[in-house]
């Protein structure tokens, strides 16, 4: 019959193995810590992403909801206030530049004489400003118009 050997006392331990413990432990906290600081910028990256993509779509969809609401006026500009979804606001200018005639050869003078070009430009500012997300979408727009000819 074997005996066991009684169990050194604590005054024989060295602690090698709570010094190995405590380093792999310190280790894996500066893992854990840097695994959050990752995840939180990706988390911020995805958060811009997202809002920069709903305001360019709130400023383009503007564009068509300005013309279609508010249509074009010969005399100046109209400013058309467009909220396609809670904390989304877009602004869209409507205004004339200038009229051209219908070219010679285009197509455009299929209609005869006594038509002309009426030009527009449409600036379409979106943003959401609770994250300062911001943009802006312009367009040109050529109406065909008959003239007092």
């Amino acid at each position: 019959m074997k005996l066991h050997k009684p169990l050194p006392s604590i005054h024989n331990q060295s602690g090698a193995a709570l010094a190995m413990a405590l380093t792999i432990l310190v280790i894996l906290t500066l893992l854990g810590v840097s695994a959050m600081k990752s995840s939180s910028l990706e988390i911020k990256m995805a958060t811009g992403l997202q809002d920069h993509t709903a305001v360019f779509q709130a400023a383009d969809s503007g564009l068509a909801y300005a013309f279609a609401n508010g249509g074009v006026n010969p005399s100046g500009e109209i400013i058309t206030t467009y909220n396609p979804t809670p904390g989304i606001t877009a602004q869209v200018t409507t205004k004339p530049v200038g009229s051209s005639g219908a070219g010679r050869g285009s197509g455009d003078n299929v209609f005869g004489a006594g038509y002309e070009y009426i030009n527009w430009e449409q600036v379409s500012i979106a943003q959401i400003p609770s994250s300062g997300a911001r943009s802006t979408v312009r367009q040109g727009i050529n109406q065909l118009k008959k003239t007092n000819n």
